[in-house]
């Protein structure tokens, strides 16, 4: 490890748990105010923008022990948090799938549902960070 690198300090992990609070209930409030409120006609709410705050504060801070480990940040981390939080977000029944038709599971009925939840979120976590320029 190499402390010249900010990454691989010791403060880094709760460090950067901490700078994700403000950038995750920013983006909370604006896939609530477009899923819930925009698309789905809901009045605003506090559990609802919590929810969406929650998930990405998680999705976030799921990456700085990854990124602490391998001293940068990587394409490779965003996929790994975020089917994580597809799996485990599923199981529980806390989010659904997006992008699946209505008849995925029908035709294909070996595949688990956490694990088509983690499939997808780990593809849109990947494509975001691709995005973003973010490499392997």
């Amino acid at each position: 490890i190499h402390y010249g690198n900010p990454y691989s300090h010791p403060s880094y992990i709760p460090t950067c748990g901490m700078n994700n609070i403000i950038p995750s209930a920013i983006m909370g409030g604006v896939l609530h105010g477009i899923q819930d409120v925009g698309m789905a006609g809901m009045r605003p709410n506090l559990r609802q923008w919590g929810h969406y705050t929650g998930f990405l504060w998680a999705y976030s801070s799921l990456q700085c022990p990854m990124e602490y480990i391998h001293g940068r940040p990587s394409l490779l981390h965003n996929v790994a948090a975020g089917g994580l939080m597809g799996y485990v977000g599923v199981q529980r029944g806390a989010i659904g799938i997006p992008f699946l038709p209505q008849d995925f599971f029908w035709r294909y009925p070996r595949v688990p549902v956490p694990v088509a939840g983690a499939a997808v979120y780990a593809a849109v976590a990947g494509g975001f960070a691709m995005l973003g320029g973010k490499r392997i």
